[in-house]
């Protein structure tokens, strides 16, 4: 009897003890967070008025996240919380779209009246390359065009048909066009588009931004990469002018503005192994050019800036600063002709006005270096 009662008081106490036992507590599934997103362009060049939807995906692919979109423009371009991008008006923006404050990615977005881009690849190797180094940061979407009505393969072709004043937005690529520009119009390149030279007819207004000029000779004497017409309005930006050659420079310029330029603005551009930068021929309107880099212009002159001249009274002022000069013999030479000169210069960067006490052949004149 005693063994069945040890028996069962042993059960009893080993069914507590089990009872007693904390059962592991099971961790519900957790949706791990976004460490990066990825928009489906890189770059969106867009008509006027036309629109697209952006799309983006995270990484890792099980992540969760809500997203919200911006822009650094909404004059130029309207984005929406469903990532619908609208164009307002010409010119450039940054769309972003954001996961967290740190994790996030940008397009750039380019708006313009008409749209250039240049052949697409037609051979399976080329396509196969194009695809290959086509990551997502670095793809392009044109939107609004149709080939041979808005969508051009050249700057010529699109300049035939764009009306006055247009803003042209160039796709990356080497054009091999020598342009000539004899209406209002705004070059916009993406990338840099390069071209071999550039020529401003008579009278006209032109912007050109973020282009590059590269001859494969160097302009002859009077001659230059972009040539500006007498009367033109140019305002130059976050251009590139140089030569592809190994001889020594000789010739002609960078930039060359003709006499009475209506006004010039030069920022920002990368000018570089020709003899002459940049020439001025006088002018009464301002002249501000800086933040440039010009280099190896041993035989020559980085500015130019010409003050007067004998048949017309033109005292050239403006302001002249914060511009790099690498194996540039003489940076800045600042020219007028006679003694009575009442034109005003700013020149920044502790470049000081040196007189050369009227030696030089052509009347007084001032050498910066």
């Amino acid at each position: 009897m005693k063994k069945v009662w040890f028996v069962v008081i042993a059960l009893v106490l080993a069914v507590g003890m089990v009872g007693c036992v904390e059962k592991p507590t099971e961790t519900p599934n957790e949706t791990p967070k976004a460490e990066k997103v990825e928009l489906d362009v890189g770059t969106l060049v867009m008509l006027k008025e036309s629109s697209t939807t952006l799309s983006y995906s995270l990484q890792p692919q099980t992540a969760v996240a809500e997203a919200s979109y911006s822009s650094s423009n909404s004059e130029v371009v309207e984005v929406s919380k469903e990532g619908v991008v609208r164009a307002k008006d010409v010119g450039t923006a940054t769309v972003t779209v954001r996961v967290a404050d740190d994790v996030y990615a940008e397009c750039k977005v380019y708006v313009g009246h008409v749209m250039v881009q240049k052949e697409t690849p037609t051979t399976s190797t080329q396509k196969a390359t194009l695809k290959k180094s086509a990551t997502a940061s670095g793809k392009i979407r044109y939107v609004g065009g149709k080939k041979g009505e808005t969508l051009w393969g050249s700057v010529s072709e699109a300049l035939s048909s764009a009306e006055k004043s247009a803003t042209v937005v160039i796709g990356p690529g080497e054009y091999g066009e020598a342009l000539s520009l004899s209406q209002d119009v705004t070059l916009l390149g993406v990338e840099r588009p390069t071209f071999e030279s550039a020529v401003l007819h008579e009278n006209i207004r032109a912007k050109l931004l973020g282009l590059s000029f590269s001859g494969k000779e160097f302009p002859p004497e009077g001659g230059a990469l972009v040539k500006v017409g007498e009367g033109c309005e140019l305002e130059m930006k976050q251009c590139i002018l140089s030569v592809a050659s190994d001889e020594n420079p000789s010739g002609g310029y960078g930039l060359l503005v003709e006499k009475g330029c209506k006004g010039l603005v030069v920022e920002e551009n990368t000018i570089s192994n020709l003899r002459y930068g940049v020439y001025v021929a006088p002018t009464d309107q301002n002249v501000r050019i800086k933040k440039n880099q010009l280099s190896h212009m041993e035989m020559g002159i980085g500015l130019d800036i010409r003050q007067q001249n004998s048949d017309q009274n033109y005292p050239t002022k403006g302001e002249i600063g914060e511009n790099e000069f690498n194996e540039v013999v003489k940076k800045t030479q600042f020219l007028h002709y006679g003694e009575a000169y009442e034109g005003e210069f700013d020149f920044a960067d502790h470049e000081k006005e040196m007189e050369s006490g009227g030696n030089a052949p052509s009347g007084g004149s001032g050498l910066l270096e």
